[in-house]
């Protein structure tokens, strides 16, 4: 599934917006959709809680590579003015970084973060 599909953006914050190859998967994934949506919940916290999946047919690597992890290795930062790298505009609000910080799941947080970012 992983090759096929991938979290892409959120749309009014309880919705998560992910992007799949073709319309088979969507069509699959839009099945489960209520399981995956259980799952993802267990690992969020309350406050953050998905209320559904939306899956769009796009170039799944295209999302991947604009979606990618960025550098969690910079020195001197600041959590309170956090940048993508590379940018110095696309800043998170007081209210995303609360939420992002309430997140266990590190992977999951960075995804969240990155999908965040390049809704600014």
């Amino acid at each position: 599934m992983a090759s096929a599909a991938h979290p892409w953006y959120f749309k009014d914050l309880d919705c998560l917006v992910i992007a799949v190859s073709d319309s088979i998967w969507m069509q699959q994934l839009s099945y489960e959709s209520v399981s995956l949506v259980e799952k993802i919940n267990s690992v969020l916290p309350d406050r953050a809680r998905l209320s559904r999946l939306k899956f769009v047919v796009a170039d799944v690597d295209s999302v991947r590579k604009i979606t990618k992890p960025f550098d969690t290795k910079r020195k001197n930062r600041n959590k309170k003015d956090v940048h993508l790298k590379g940018s110095t505009s696309k800043k998170l609000t007081e209210k995303e970084l609360e939420l992002l910080e309430s997140i266990q799941d590190p992977e999951l947080r960075h995804h969240l973060e990155n999908i965040l970012r390049h809704l600014h």
